[in-house]
């Protein structure tokens, strides 16, 4: 061959060694974005074997590569997720790519991650090039969006019907007390007459609870005697608690107040009690106690202490780790919300104590919890309801579009004394006090009402009279959003009230005196 045969040919072996190394180049760019990558990358068989995996695999999973490689990949796939995983596999081996393919896959220390799949198959080569997203996070900030929705339309509803619902407790709670009050009342048909009054007040306060829930109401404080507080729960809980489960408390007596929201508190021990409760379906025993914090031979007089202990199927660590994140539940799906034991931690954060819990699996579970102990604060007195309440001789006008409500606020006031004009809505007010203006002292008028509003009415008698003393009503509950449409320094009275309550709350408004 001549030289120009063989400068060709050292130009062929030039132009190959470049190819080569470019070669040479990408695959080693190739394997380290490969080793580099925070997604999973694979290179799979179809016989179902990882060939090849990235270190991510292990960052996720736990598992070492060489136990990823050892066994079939869908071992490691939970097993509700195997047989749509089966079908994947299936369709990449008919030549159809895989585009956002979710499951779950079982990670070395029990966790469940969700992956989400995008992967080919290489027919020449026979083998599966996949690429997986762990999606597990933005599952659980869905989950937990999809929740907290749920709970504003809850939240929504029981406001909608807090109004409907106060005022039938308040019929209820009214009557039963006018029935207990009554000399044919006595005996055994007293103690059903007392029942139905405290079931009501209960319903009652279950619908405070909701609403401070999810409206986040401000905590009312007021000193607490946890040992008065667990005694009045205990009837209660009894009824909520299967008759295999004993139900015992373990008072000290003598013990301080604290000071805190006596209905937030009660919403605390019920949610521990009955978390007890699901964890013993077989039966067993809960004990409720009370005490100084700290051990009895090192007492800290200035906290107590509220503990839960039962004898059920316990908590591992991984669970009793989360059993305060809200949304976290142990239950099936549609049993439970995972909020009871989130909002009992927030409860008591918010009284400036702490919640704790000790379990062991098959052993029982203990929730502790400390609250400061308030100096100085008195045990409340129960002076006589006329003494603290009394009645008058004025004339109030009433404007409350449930008649059953009109009727048991004007059964309270005239049997104390006042006269009472009755109207249904804001229209037949105005006339009644356009007609009766001389008479009337005062107006009691339902925030809430078809047609023109409480407001609405109290701003169209305030022109009328600038002077007028209104108290206004609602079954809303201290809902932030009702103060806002009332008049500057409005006076407003919760549904359900007692009968010593309204009478206090008339007076004072009559007297010009200020709300307590």
């Amino acid at each position: 061959m001549g030289p120009g045969g063989h400068l060709a040919m050292d130009g062929a072996n030039e132009m190959q060694g470049v190819n080569t190394g470019d070669l040479r180049a990408r695959e080693i760019e190739r394997a380290r974005f490969f080793e580099l990558s925070l997604d999973l990358l694979c290179v799979a068989g179809l016989d179902g074997y990882f060939k090849e995996i990235n270190p991510s695999f292990s960052r996720v999973l736990g598992y070492s590569e060489a136990e990823l490689l050892a066994q079939p990949l869908i071992d490691f796939v939970h097993p509700e997720d195997r047989a749509d995983t089966s079908h994947a596999f299936e369709r990449l081996a008919g030549g159809e790519p895989l585009i956002d393919f979710e499951n779950r896959y079982r990670c070395k220390d029990g966790e469940l991650r969700t992956l989400e799949w995008r992967a080919v198959v290489d027919s020449p080569g026979e083998q599966i090039h996949a690429i997986a997203r762990d999606v597990t996070e933005q599952h659980g900030l869905r989950a937990q969006l999809l929740q907290s929705q749920k709970l504003e339309a809850v939240g929504q509803l029981a406001g909608g019907l807090a109004h409907d619902f106060n005022n039938l407790m308040l019929a209820i709670i009214a009557n039963a007390s006018f029935a207990r009050e009554h000399e044919a009342v006595t005996g055994e048909l007293e103690e059903y007459v007392c029942e139905i009054e405290q079931a009501a007040k209960r319903a009652a306060d279950l619908t405070r609870q909701l609403l401070a829930f999810s409206r986040r109401r401000t905590m009312k404080r007021e000193p607490v005697d946890l040992n008065a507080l667990v005694t009045e729960l205990h009837r209660m809980l009894r009824r909520l608690i299967p008759e295999s489960v004993e139900l015992v408390f373990e008072p000290t007596f003598g013990i301080p107040l604290i000071e805190g929201d006596l209905s937030q508190l009660e919403q605390v021990l019920v949610n521990l009690c009955l978390n007890a409760r699901d964890a013993m379906p077989e039966g067993g025993r809960i004990v409720v106690s009370t005490g100084y914090a700290g051990t009895p031979e090192r007492e800290d007089r200035s906290w107590l202490r509220l503990r839960v202990a039962d004898n059920g199927s316990g908590m591992v660590p991984e669970i009793r780790e989360r059993v305060f994140e809200p949304f976290f539940t142990t239950k099936k799906k549609g049993e439970g919300t995972g909020l009871g034991l989130a909002m009992a931690y927030g409860i008591v954060e918010q009284h400036g104590g702490s919640i704790s819990v000790e379990s062991t699996p098959d052993e029982g579970s203990v929730f502790e919890i400390e609250l400061p102990v308030t100096k100085g604060a008195r045990r409340k007195t129960k002076p006589a309801r006329r003494a603290e309440a009394p009645g008058g001789s004025e004339t109030v006008l009433i404007a409350e579009d449930e008649e059953i409500v009109r009727k048991v606020i004007s059964g309270m006031l005239r049997r104390n004394g006042y006269a009472v004009i009755n109207t249904a809505d804001g229209n037949a007010a105005l006339r009644a006090y356009e007609e009766h203006r001389e008479e009337i002292a005062m107006v009691l008028v339902d925030v809430v009402m078809p047609g023109m509003s409480g407001p609405e009415l109290a701003a169209a008698l305030r022109v009328l009279d600038p002077e007028l003393p209104v108290l206004f009503t609602s079954g809303y509950n201290q809902d932030g959003r009702l103060r806002d449409i009332l008049p500057e320094g409005a006076r407003l009275l919760d549904k359900p009230f007692q009968e010593s309550e309204l009478l206090r709350r008339v007076r004072q408004v009559l007297d010009h005196k200020p709300t307590d």
